[in-house]
């Protein structure tokens, strides 16, 4: 959900290839669970849509055009006639992600897949211990692992890239109301707006750490529950990958 510091961005548009980005809300992100809650709620799905919003606006920066779906991945993108030579993606370690990618890559044998680590502080190649014996404790973690090892540089912005035309049907973004929701209102009650998307949460880490610097006082804070300033707000833009835990780490030192 990101231009900045994506290692398969990066990769896509060094690749020589023509470069189309695809989001697709799949079936499962709106799954029942198995105590009966709905997966997906309004806050977090108005979220998305704008975090998508503004990734669409800066990706035709880069002459890069976003296409948006909604249904079961592995069905979509091997019908969509695109002729897709190679897939660049961030890996998602998580039961129903693996299923999709694994899904997907049986029915796309001729397509070559790239995946990278996008979420992560420290690439898991570089923990310096077994990964079965990663502490289940952040402190502990915390102490067994930043003097061990080093946090990997960001990655380089994207160049702009040749112009991309495709003949396709009008792909837009959907609307909330789509997904069977009613308008969203943010509750005035909230201590943070969390507009979403990478320009907003850029915007976030620059509040937190230049212009009010309330980062030093975070040992502090970091136990309030309501207010603004009390910890940094970066929690959903980290979730959904609009800021990179590289970059903020960059910014930090």
């Amino acid at each position: 959900m990101r231009i900045h510091d994506n290692e398969a961005l990066f990769n896509a548009a060094n690749s020589k290839r023509p470069v189309i980005g695809i989001y697709i809300f799949d079936d499962t992100e709106f799954r029942k669970t198995g105590f009966g809650f709905d997966s997906m709620a309004s806050h977090r799905l108005n979220f998305i849509l704008e975090s998508l919003e503004d990734l669409k606006k800066n990706l035709e920066k880069l002459n890069i055009p976003l296409l948006v779906y909604k249904g079961d991945t592995a069905d979509i993108i091997p019908k969509l006639d695109l002729d897709i030579s190679a897939i660049y993606y961030h890996d998602e370690g998580a039961f129903f992600e693996k299923n999709i990618e694994n899904k997907l890559k049986s029915r796309m044998k001729n397509t070559e897949f790239y995946g990278f680590y996008g979420r992560n502080l420290f690439h898991p190649d570089d923990i310096p211990y077994e990964k079965n014996a990663v502490p289940s404790v952040f402190t502990a973690f915390k102490k067994k692992t930043e003097n061990r090892t080093s946090v990997r540089a960001v990655f380089p912005d994207i160049k702009i890239q040749d112009k991309v035309v495709l003949d396709i049907e009008k792909n837009e973004i959907p609307r909330i109301e789509d997904f069977g929701f009613s308008k969203y209102k943010r509750d005035k009650r909230s201590s943070s707006d969390f507009y979403g998307g990478e320009t907003q949460a850029l915007k976030e880490l620059d509040y937190y750490f230049f212009e009010t610097k309330l980062v030093l006082t975070y040992k502090d804070t970091r136990n309030g529950l309501t207010g603004r300033d009390f910890s940094s707000k970066l929690s959903p833009y980290l979730a959904r990958g609009c800021i990179s835990p590289r970059y903020v780490y960059k910014k930090l030192k």
